[in-house]
């Protein structure tokens, strides 16, 4: 691969620096490493950005996940050579097979498929990573829900729990409790629900793109075992039944660990768990936000600062910890010392000084320790609190730039929020430099997108001078690729406010309902119109979520 050419496309594309660049060469140097490789070790690019930037060198990209393979090929080639070459078979014809790698250069694994197939040659399409991945693991693990309900034995839900059922590793409990997990992970699911019904089999869902969707049932006189092994897996106390735990479960899934916290609560019909899964997902990159191209050019303007406070608001699960770690990836460079207190550390960072809040430490004492670190950058998880909050203001009033998220319902009841901590609003208008206020919209699927005319109809009505040029929005009539849904993959919508001169007086002054009636900010609804109209979500589903 052409170090300089790889670099020089990473560059102009813009998803990386030149600094992060040298970065990786310099690596590169003492490792001998291809270069691409080693800027996916060190989380600079994923392997999205990397198949997109081979493209550019001249190679045809396929994305697996939007068009379908010959399903019969894989039948004859091993999953785990596969697997570890990063390689799937796609087409066969007129004695050429055509497959898609994540490594084009890999000749090795590519004459092995021509010699493998018996063809006369071998075509090489470039496929991210994770897209041949997630290829893999819907053919090797969906025959798990082909049928509806968990049939394992039958135990006594009043006798003791069969102790080998939940700690044997092959033991019927503990597999399928493993593949649940596994399924929600390959999903992209931020939760799993086990649900226990009155005199109906337990139920189980998975949270994916913000819905809940019924995925699978486990007998009711299972599900107490199942419990005790979620239980063992999070290092919670089995014998305790009548009251709530919490813990956290780190789950082995292909090559990576996977961060799960555990929460179980009594119910009339026995203990509910719920799992929130930390998925660890690449960076986005900034300018891969969705940001409007104003609040693009606002948001750069303010993160180049070198102190103040900014702040991501938004209910939980819109995406707030996704856009600081955007931040901070822009801002991470080889001069500067940037600090975390986070709960939890969802993506580890290179050349960021990462830590994990815990019982004994919270956001406020870790701040006031890290002020003593010398930061430049300082990220804490939430401001939930006076303490927080006052040494928050202090960090950025006494040159630094402190990122955090905070639960409000809109930018400007940020403002409303400090003044209710006790924070005096001359200091909330001097220290803050930005908010962003954000929501998660589900995105069209694109394999089964069409016109939507009564849509349009209902939006010229609600919102007449938004549509009155639009000829046409989309939705998604449903397909197996979206489970029915017409949905796949979300998208933010923003609202951003960076207070001038006048609006720091009105904060200063508590006239935060004047600031409201300037109307200077795009409005996360403006926001969302407009990205119905550019086809990328329905207009049901912003009337449903935002409106």
């Amino acid at each position: 691969m052409s170090k300089r050419l790889l670099g020089e496309i990473l560059i102009n594309e813009g998803v990386v620096s030149k600094e992060k660049l040298d970065m990786a060469l310099s690596r590169q140097e003492k490792t001998g490493k291809r270069l691409g490789q080693l800027l996916l070790e060190m989380n600079l690019i994923n392997s999205v950005d990397m198949a997109n930037a081979l493209e550019k060198e001249g190679f045809n990209r396929i994305n697996l996940l939007e068009t379908e393979p010959d399903w019969e090929l894989f039948q004859q080639i091993e999953e785990k050579f596969m697997r570890d070459h990063k390689i799937v078979p796609y087409r066969l014809e007129n004695n050429i097979l055509y497959v898609v790698i994540s490594d084009p250069y890999n000749y090795q694994a590519i004459d092995f498929m021509r010699d493998h197939f018996s063809v006369l040659k071998t075509e090489a399409f470039v496929g991210a990573e994770e897209e041949i991945i997630k290829t893999l693991d819907k053919i090797y693990t969906a025959s798990y829900f082909a049928s509806d309900e968990v049939i394992l034995e039958d135990e006594d839900d009043d006798g003791e729990d069969d102790i080998d059922a939940i700690l044997v590793e092959n033991s019927p409990i503990v597999r399928n409790v493993n593949e649940i997990l596994e399924r929600a992970i390959i999903e992209n699911s931020s939760d799993i629900h086990f649900e226990p019904q009155y005199n109906e089999p337990t139920r189980v869902r998975y949270r994916i793109d913000g819905e809940l969707i019924r995925k699978t049932t486990i007998q009711r006189k299972l599900y107490r075992q199942v419990v005790s092994r979620l239980k063992i897996m999070a290092g919670l106390d089995i014998s305790k039944k009548r009251e709530p735990q919490d813990g956290r479960i780190m789950f082995k899934h292909l090559s990576r660990t996977v961060d799960m916290r555990v929460s179980t609560m009594p119910t009339v019909n026995g203990e509910k768990v719920v799992i929130r899964i930390f998925q660890g997902n690449s960076i986005i990159k900034i300018d891969k936000l969705e940001f409007s191209d104003h609040n693009l050019e606002i948001v750069k303007k303010r993160i180049a600062k070198k102190q103040g406070i900014i702040l991501a608001t938004g209910p939980t699960g819109s995406g707030k910890t996704t856009t600081l770690y955007s931040i901070m990836s822009e801002l991470n460079m080889p001069n500067v010392n940037v600090i975390t207190v986070e709960d939890p550390v969802e993506i580890k960072m290179p050349g960021i000084n990462q830590t994990q809040k815990t019982k004994q430490v919270g956001f406020s004492q870790a701040l006031s320790t890290f002020l003593r670190q010398d930061p430049d950058i300082l990220m804490v998880g939430e401001i939930r609190d006076r303490d927080t909050a006052d040494i928050a203001v202090s960090a950025s009033l006494t040159g630094h730039l402190l990122l955090s998220t905070i639960h409000t319902n809109d930018a400007i009841g940020v403002v409303t929020r400090f003044i209710d901590m006790g924070i005096e609003p001359y200091l909330i208008a001097d220290a803050v430099e930005l908010i962003i206020s954000q929501r998660l919209l589900r995105r069209i699927c694109p394999k089964c997108k069409e016109e939507d005319p009564e849509g349009l109809a209902k939006a010229k009505i609600a919102f007449p001078e938004s549509f009155e040029n639009v000829d046409k929005i989309y939705k998604g009539k449903g397909c197996q690729y979206c489970n029915n849904l017409g949905y796949k993959g979300r998208i933010p919508v923003h609202e951003v406010i960076a207070p001038d001169e006048e609006i720091r007086y009105l904060i200063a002054q508590n006239k935060v309902d004047e600031i409201k009636k300037l109307e200077k900010d795009e409005t996360i609804l403006k926001d969302s119109l407009d990205k119905v109209i550019s086809g990328k979500t329905t207009f049901e589903e912003v009337i449903g979520k935002i409106n």
